[in-house]
């Protein structure tokens, strides 16, 4: 019979399995190789984060999810995401409140109906998430 210790060591480390699939680890640019996007979380109330560089720039194979997820996890900002990937909840700011949900736009086009993991970046992209 399996105790619950070795339940949650089978959980994590099938958590991890699955997570280097979904997030392949990326080579490593030298200093002067590396290349800019910018991300920008729009609170909808007149605040908005950037970052630009940081730890925020191009990757291989970038896309929204990882954008966002990467900055989250540099600024300590608690994201809580459906299927897809896709935020519910950013920083506190819950799809529904004020009648408002989180919308993605890269380079100003608004993504309406797509899913994150498959919103690729290019270098020099801008994206944005805004709760609207």
């Amino acid at each position: 019979m399996l105790s619950y210790k070795n339940i949650f060591i089978f959980f994590v480390a099938g958590a991890l399995i699955i997570a280097f699939f979904i997030f392949p680890p990326h080579p490593r640019t030298e200093e002067g190789d590396q290349k800019e996007i910018t991300l920008v979380i729009d609170y909808g109330d007149g605040t908005k984060r950037q970052f630009r560089g940081d730890g925020i720039t191009f990757m291989e194979d970038e896309n929204a999810w990882s954008v966002l997820q990467r900055a989250a996890a540099a600024a300590h900002i608690p994201l809580e995401v459906a299927r897809g990937f896709y935020p519910i909840v950013i920083n506190g700011k819950r799809n529904g409140e004020e009648g408002k949900r989180w919308a993605l736009y890269v380079n100003r086009e608004r993504h309406r109906n797509s899913i994150p993991l498959d919103v690729f970046i290019k270098e020099g992209d801008e994206v944005l998430w805004k709760f609207e």
